[in-house]
């Protein structure tokens, strides 16, 4: 190939080429005569050795000279701007056309591909329009100029006029400190989405939010679903927190387990109960002294429990995997931390509209079976006894079974009160929650506050149901309980009604080592299946448990209704709290010691982990509070434990199980030297 040159107005003639080459610095234009003119790159360009002339790039760059090419191929040969001006569509041909970065950038580093880099803590939505101030709690604008999300919090895209497609690849370009950066996506037009904190931080992990691939955020291992609040296949809940499931030959075993713990206890109880009533019938018995502690646990981990789901920010997993799953069976939450349904199968997980049905049929099985059970005993007594003729034997074991069953009955029925009303209040309307996925709160939904995966608006039979629920069973149960507990106790209670005002010595004669075994009170004259409500109180003071129940369904209303986040619910918790730890100190309700301070203690437990939860924790400490609160809050069950070991120890000592051994070895020695 041969090119003439000629310099004069700087035209090229070519005898062979019928378009003139890409020369560097140059501009050529063919003609129709075969001649293709070339000048040279004019102000505002310059020739980056491939494309000809190249114009300058937006941002801190200009060019005032004509003819400049780059030192190598793909390069760039354009002056910078001064500092802290840019030059907003490229081409700029004089450092006139600079002009200063706009409102939010860095204006002391030179703007280099963009309007100068956004300051600290500010992000972008154009790269050559202004920075605005990363506002909002949860955004992340640390280490680059477009939107993330911090640890612990949660946004959602899925809205029509957001496009995260499109933010991630203006975001990636953004990145880009070169002037190949991809023009289609230097701004960003839709919707950023509106975040949300997660119940739990550590389960919204987010952690590629540093980069554009992360900006959609991320759920931690064993964790889905909106705001991370669910568990994945393999995983089962305890107290917020998932925790992988055992194999199904444990979780088998477990049940079997515990089951059998259970029916011991029940078989130790019963046989506690009838020895001590033949031993003396006018003393406290062992019996009653365990039921009293028991129902302090209940009343202080069935509370706990609500507000560790609720407010605490605490991993059960690992060690403490075990102190949860306890809170969790005193919750009486058996399905799903003891069955663990979803461990077999993911279908099979329990949300609250089942939790409400079995709810509301659990106390109807209970007392239909009690009945069934009475009447095929009395069918069965029928017949047998008219064989015998034992009329009189056959009413008397009758009427033994009515006293057990209904017993039983009443203090099922007790036991499980907090948590079926727990389960009817999830589901009123009040206990749905709102969240809106932009910040014009146009597209926005109800979600239930104790399950994230249920829209309110599929509710509407549960909602009416939980109301007629709420009046027949929340209301009336402590209605009847109070109106049994004033026809059998008020009358035994009028003798001492005087000093219910009074302030009463401290137990004098209580011997403190034990209470277990010196504690000694006449039992009230009312029927067995009643007593274990009043027993451990003070004659006059015989309708407190009633208070004590209302006080555990109100505390848990008030979390389960309006959320922790609640203010309402912040100040009635407090004050709820308060208010019984003064009535105890005033009135000091209970006839044994030690369960008045026990009781005492666990109230200003459950006082200390609401004031907690109201005040702000400075980052550091977080860690050194949840110990604190865990220890506080399974020392109750410790104080207990020790003094039931302290117990059994005494017991031990004195049945002088040793000697016991030796008399039946050497009786029956003697009997075989005697069979010689």
């Amino acid at each position: 190939m041969r090119i003439s040159l000629v310099c004069t107005n700087d035209i090229i003639y070519t005898r062979v080429n019928t378009y003139c080459p890409a020369i560097s610095r140059f501009t050529c234009n063919h003609t129709k005569r075969g001649i293709s003119e070339c000048h040279p790159c004019p102000p505002g360009t310059f020739g980056d050795g491939r494309n000809g002339c190249t114009a300058c790039p937006p941002g801190g760059f200009y060019q005032d000279e004509i003819g400049q090419m780059s030192s190598f191929e793909g390069g760039l040969n354009c002056k910078d701007c001064n500092i802290g001006t840019f030059v907003r569509n490229g081409s700029g041909q004089a450092v006139e056309q600079c002009q200063v970065c706009p409102e939010g950038t860095n204006q002391t580093m030179a703007a280099g591909f963009r309007a100068c880099v956004c300051k600290h803590g500010y992000t972008r939505n154009n790269r050559f329009k202004s920075c605005e101030l990363c506002q909002e709690e949860g955004l992340n604008c640390t280490f680059h100029e477009y939107r993330a999300l911090l640890p612990g919090y949660y946004w959602n895209w899925s809205f029509p006029t957001a496009n995260l497609d499109e933010y991630q690849s203006f975001a990636k370009n953004l990145e880009d400190e070169s002037r190949f950066y991809e023009s289609q996506f230097i701004n960003y037009s839709k919707e950023i989405p509106k975040i949300y904190k997660c119940p739990r931080s550590a389960s919204c992990v987010n952690h590629m939010s540093y980069t554009s691939k992360g900006i959609s955020g991320s759920c931690g291992y064993g964790y889905t679903g909106w705001l991370c609040s669910k568990c994945k296949e393999g995983f089962f809940m305890v107290l917020n927190t998932c925790v992988v499931c055992p194999e199904k030959m444990w979780l088998i075993a477990e049940v079997f387990l515990v089951l059998i713990l259970c029916l011991l206890f029940y078989l130790f109880a019963l046989w506690q109960y009838k020895r001590e009533q033949r031993l003396n019938a006018n003393q406290r018995t062992i019996l009653d002294t365990i039921v009293s502690r028991v129902k302090i646990i209940l009343g202080f981990y069935q509370v706990v429990g609500e507000f560790f789901e609720s407010l605490h920010d605490v991993s059960w997993a690992g060690g403490l995997q075990v102190i949860g799953e306890f809170i969790s069976y005193i919750e009486l939450n058996v399905m799903k931390v003891l069955v663990r349904p979803q461990c077999y199968d993911q279908n099979l997980n329990f949300n609250p509209k089942v939790e409400f049905i079995i709810g509301l049929a659990l106390p109807v099985f209970i007392v239909v079976v009690a009945c069934l059970c009475y009447f095929v005993y009395k069918g069965w007594s029928s017949y047998k006894s008219r064989a015998v003729h034992c009329q009189h034997i056959m009413q008397d074991n009758l009427s033994k079974l009515r006293t057990k069953l209904t017993t039983l009955v009443m203090v099922l029925l007790f036991v499980m009160y907090p948590s079926i009303c727990t389960v009817i209040f999830q589901l009123l309307p009040r206990a749905c929650k709102e969240f809106c996925l932009d910040h014009q709160n146009m597209h926005c939904f109800h979600l239930l506050r104790s399950d994230y995966e249920i829209q309110c608006e599929s509710l509407s039979f549960y909602q009416y149901a939980a109301y007629i629920a709420t009046g027949v069973y929340v209301v009336s149960f402590p209605c009847v309980l109070f109106y049994l507990l004033r026809k059998h106790c008020s009358i035994n209670s009028q003798k001492s009604s005087r000093g219910m005002f009074i302030q009463e010595p401290l137990l004098q004669n209580v011997d403190e080592n034990t209470p277990l075994l010196n504690d000694q009170s006449v039992q009230p004259a009312i029927p067995i299946w009643l007593n274990f409500l009043c027993e451990n109180y003070k004659p006059q003071y015989w309708f407190w448990e009633i208070l004590e129940l209302t006080r555990k369904v109100t505390q848990t209303v008030l979390i389960t209704l309006l959320g922790w986040e609640d203010k309402l619910t912040m100040l009635l918790t407090i004050g709820i709290s308060v208010m019984f730890l003064t009535f105890h100190a005033r009135f000091w309700p209970k006839k044994d010691a030690f369960d008045q301070r026990l009781q005492m203690f666990s109230l200003t437990a459950i006082f200390i982990n609401v004031v907690v939860a109201a005040l702000h924790v400075p980052e550091g400490y977080e860690g050194a509070i949840n110990v604190f609160l865990i220890i506080l809050n399974v020392l109750v069950l410790a104080i207990i434990a020790g003094e039931m070991m302290y117990i059994l120890i005494r017991r031990l000592r004195r049945l002088q199980p040793l000697n016991i051994l030796t008399a039946i070895f050497r009786k029956g020695r003697t009997l075989f030297k005697r069979k010689l």
